[in-house]
């Protein structure tokens, strides 16, 4: 393990050399996974809480622990196809939690309904899985449709949604057959025959038990709104067939028109917000490396102010490199013109600051200095390739080019909203570009014997070297 070595290893450096660990890949990972187990425990004690409000409390538990089991199969068939647990998959199965409870509810309603009629326990399970099987059939094959499609998408997005269909499929097909095969043999011996326990005494001992006297008292209610309030408006609906038709287009198109007006955001994928930052420095061709390091040291002073402006205890850590630039991807370039700094923040969820006022705040901080071609500070792109927006123009002429690039660059710049923009298209050195005149080329030279003249001269190349003996010459 990496604790392990670093235990071990840190004793043995000198005082001066300190070695710290940072971008530590598997936190995502660990996060996803403690969302996913906190979420399923909340959403297991509410399900059992609302389902023993409405069911039997040995019906609510028997389809509450569906879900632990519907993942736990999934799980085995994702394993056996070639899976693994990344943040895809985690992905997927937090969207499922919502998913492969209902068939199980479904089943143990009909199941209860039946047995509170006088059928037999055993007959009013078997009963409500051959009755519900179309049904229930029906909606998880709807479910599956909707998300076959993102199977058949090619290219890196498709590399990328790969596993959310993969995992929804394996979920739902796991949770029919619990919900089909192992919840009917469960429920055989989960209701009790009304009349059957104790005759009158029955009354007494539901007055003494307030949790059971809470239950009676909202079956009583819920049973007085389903046969008053709700079956007057049910038929009044039925009633009515035009009103309740065209009232469910009109809610259709203001959905539709809300979403296609910008009233309603979309993003189509959506990433979490991220902890990491690139901040890169691109100086003038002939920079120093001096020139370079002042930079990066008056970065490194005005990030701190920052944290100490927006309530300290944001920053894990901050790195900086001279020479070369950062980048997601492995992106990067190497010049003494260039640098670059390396900020890891603390989670997201662990802090009030958020990344745009963050960086705005670092950038009104700093102190740009003669020669800077560019600075871009950049968070870490997660998901598809690919900036927010990408501009690519191309044309014959480098210069004309360069122009256009500054102009639009510029013009994004004054955008709200717009928190950097990068060009990838430097200036470049100055080079001088030569070639043998028509007098040369009569006398035998080309242009690959210029190029070496022109490099030994450049680089002192010597032609012949004499060693002196005492007075002589040799």
């Amino acid at each position: 393990m990496l604790d392990d070595w670093l235990e071990k290893t840190r004793p043995t450096l000198p005082p001066s050399l300190t070695l710290e660990v940072y971008d530590q890949s598997w936190q995502l990972l660990n996060d996803r996974i403690s969302l996913l187990v906190n979420n399923g425990l909340g959403g297991l004690v509410l399900v059992v809480c609302l389902l023993y409000l409405f069911l039997p409390g040995r019906v609510a538990v028997w389809v509450a622990i569906g879900i632990p089991t519907a993942f736990l199969a999934s799980m085995a068939v994702l394993w056996g196809i070639g899976g693994s647990i990344n943040m895809i998959s985690l992905f997927a199965l937090i969207m499922a939690l919502g998913v492969i409870v209902d068939d199980a509810i479904v089943v143990g309603e009909d199941a209860d309904a039946h047995a509170r009629m006088g059928e037999e326990s055993i007959y009013a399970s078997e009963g409500a899985a051959k009755r519900m099987v179309w049904p229930v059939l029906a909606s998880s094959l709807t479910t599956v449709a909707a998300f076959m499609p993102l199977l058949v998408v090619g290219g890196v997005i498709g590399n990328i949604l790969g596993d959310i269909p993969t995992v929804m499929i394996c979920v739902l097909v796991a949770s029919l057959l619990e919900c089909f095969i192992v919840l009917p043999a469960h429920l055989r011996h989960a209701f009790v025959p009304r009349g059957r326990s104790g005759g009158e005494k029955q009354p007494s001992s539901v007055s003494r038990n307030p949790v059971a006297r809470l239950r009676s008292g909202f079956e009583t209610k819920f049973d007085q709104f389903r046969e008053g309030r709700f079956r007057r408006f049910s038929l009044l609906s039925l009633k009515h067939r035009g009103v309740t038709l065209a009232s469910a287009v009109a809610l259709a198109l203001l959905t539709v028109g809300l979403l296609a007006g910008g009233r309603l955001g979309f993003n189509f994928f959506p990433t979490p917000e991220p902890s990491i930052f690139y901040a890169n420095a691109s100086f003038v061709a002939g920079t120093d490396e001096r020139t370079v390091d002042r930079f990066l040291e008056d970065m490194r002073r005005s990030l701190n102010d920052t944290e100490e402006a927006l309530g300290g205890d944001l920053i894990l850590h901050a790195i900086t490199r001279e020479g070369a630039t950062l980048g997601s991807g492995g992106r990067s370039r190497t010049g003494e013109e260039l640098g670059a700094m390396f900020i890891e923040l603390a989670p997201s969820d662990r802090r009030l600051v958020r990344n745009p006022e963050f960086i705005n705040e670092w950038r009104s901080r700093l102190a740009l200095p003669a020669g800077l071609e560019n600075l871009s500070i950049s968070e870490r792109q997660a998901g598809p390739p690919g900036r927010d927006v990408n501009v690519r123009l191309t044309g014959d002429d480098a210069e004309s080019l360069k122009a256009a690039a500054e102009a639009l660059s510029q013009a994004l710049s004054t955008l709200p909203g717009v928190l950097d923009v990068e060009d990838d298209m430097p200036w470049g050195r100055e080079q001088l570009i030569y070639q043998v005149s028509a007098y040369g080329e009569a006398l035998g030279l080309t242009t690959s014997d210029l190029g070496r003249q022109l490099r030994a001269a450049f680089d002192g190349r010597i032609a012949r070297s004499i060693r002196m003996d005492g007075t002589k010459w040799k």
